[in-house]
């Protein structure tokens, strides 16, 4: 009788500790399963793209010409956010203004918002030329356009670029062109500029 009751208790035991196992490995498969989809969401979010100028290159075309190396590829059905900046300047002090575009080949887009933040010559009222910082906002590529009438100065200057495009059923490239509207004033591009694509979705 006695090794009949210890018998049962170690059953019973065995009973606790096999529930308690399978307990452990629900919590397991759990966690697994948060682990994975935490390992997801980084996979998407640590999606960069980055592309950086390497030499310094000129621009002395009056139709839009690309920027080389600043060039991305984005993805169908993503959503991206977008950062940029170009260091340049203008060869000569005159009346020489410029153009810059953000340009897709090939992608169709949900939608794309930002704003381009430059520096424009304004003439102050007690004479001379003051700098000021603009923004230009843009809402779809096809009017992500900056146009500058006068540089103003030929000192190394810069655009920054800021923006979120969300792409539709086809992905494609995204790039920055320029252009100047003297072409014996060209643009000069600097080694360091740089375009940015972070995924977010």
């Amino acid at each position: 009788v006695v090794l009949s009751n210890n018998v049962s208790n170690l059953v019973s035991a065995v009973a606790v500790i096999s529930n308690t196992v399978s307990a452990l490995s629900g919590n397991v498969s759990a966690l697994q399963s948060a682990v994975n989809t935490v390992s997801n969401q980084l996979s998407v979010w640590g999606g960069i793209q980055r592309t950086v100028v390497a030499n310094l290159q000129s621009i002395a075309t009056s139709t839009y010409s690309r920027i080389s190396g600043l060039s991305l590829s984005l993805a169908a059905n993503a959503v991206y956010e977008i950062e940029g900046r170009i260091v340049f300047n203008i060869s000569a002090i005159s009346a020489t203004g410029y153009n810059i575009q953000l340009v897709n080949s090939g992608m169709n887009q949900r939608y794309a918002v930002g704003a381009w933040q430059y520096t424009s010559a304004m003439t102050a009222s007690t004479g001379g030329a003051n700098v000021a910082l603009l923004n230009h906002n843009w809402h779809g590529l096809s009017g992500a356009r900056l146009s500058v009438t006068s540089a103003g100065t030929a000192q190394i200057n810069f655009v920054n670029l800021k923006g979120q495009i969300a792409t539709s059923t086809t992905g494609g490239q995204l790039n920055i062109d320029a252009r100047v509207l003297v072409t014996t004033s060209p643009m000069n591009v600097y080694y360091g500029s740089y375009l940015i694509a972070r995924r977010l979705l």
